[in-house]
């Protein structure tokens, strides 16, 4: 198998067939029980285990404590995880470092497609749900994930495209300072980011940035912090002062149900924020 994980959750009912259908992506799936289960499989196989998925089940006993004891480790510290939660707790696990999260109930082929993407990134080093600028999966393949993502957990998802552009029709402007001006300013939303928000360039001096859980109002006050430290930046840099930084911000799925109909009224809404402070 080329990898192996372990699964904690109690109660489930397709053991089997959950555990083939990892096996047939090449993924070796291990199911416990609870804490002290997992502790004896990590201690027997801790170099071969390659992600650990918990099952948040408070009415039966597994809950973020089994967490904390993976965290407190020190040979456990460094094994990535996943939070299976309901809404309400997704974002305290991944708080506490999970790399990736899924709303239960869950679907056993949506957690195994999942799982396996994450898996492909993990093992080059880069987490595809973390802030970043470029991810594994083509454009339009990530963004369909965010949104199916945000449809089976039926939360908010708000989209902010960020855009750089010459504040004036001069033409003094040369692609090198705009790609720098893009490559910094991806810098800044990385630190203004959560670890379950994601950006990706979406062409070279446009960056999209996807904050799930994230109302427009929330959305709108990520986007006026990193305009304010942009602004900062460009003005102890002349070249790039001639640079504006424009955005507009679109949710899922009140602006649309799809890419088309989301990138389309991001776009027209940028031009509306360029035409207003033009």
């Amino acid at each position: 198998m080329e990898y192996r994980v372990v699964l904690i959750q109690k109660q489930i009912n397709n053991t089997e067939e959950i555990i083939d259908l990892f096996k047939n992506t090449h993924i070796d799936l291990v199911i416990v029980a609870d804490a002290d289960k997992l502790t004896d499989v990590l201690s027997q196989n801790n170099d071969m285990i390659d992600l650990i998925i918990v099952a948040i089940q408070k009415e039966i006993g597994n809950d973020f404590d089994i967490i904390t004891k993976l965290r407190t480790k020190y040979k456990y510290k460094d094994i990535p995880f996943v939070v299976l939660a309901p809404k309400s707790d997704v974002m305290k696990g991944v708080a506490m470092g999970a790399c990736d999260y899924m709303i239960l109930p869950y679907n056993p082929l949506d957690l195994c497609s999942q799982v396996k993407t994450l898996l492909h990134n993990l093992k080059q080093d880069r987490s595809v749900y973390r802030s970043q600028t470029e991810v594994a999966m083509s454009f339009h393949e990530y963004f369909n994930s965010e949104i199916n993502r945000a449809d089976r957990g039926n939360y908010e998802l708000s989209i902010i495209l960020f855009s750089i552009g010459a504040s004036t029709a001069s033409d003094g402007i040369v692609s090198d300072p705009l790609l720098k001006a893009t490559n910094h300013l991806s810098s800044i939303i990385k630190n203004k980011l959560r670890s379950t928000d994601t950006i990706i360039r979406y062409n070279p001096y446009n960056i999209i940035g996807f904050l799930p859980f994230t109302s427009k109002f929330n959305a709108e006050i990520v986007a006026i912090k990193v305009q304010d430290i942009y602004e900062q930046f460009t003005h102890q840099n002349p070249l790039e002062n001639q640079l504006n930084l424009s955005y507009a911000i679109v949710s899922f799925p009140e602006d649309g149900e799809n890419i088309e109909d989301l990138l389309y009224n991001a776009e027209f809404n940028l031009h509306l924020y360029r035409k207003a402070n033009s």
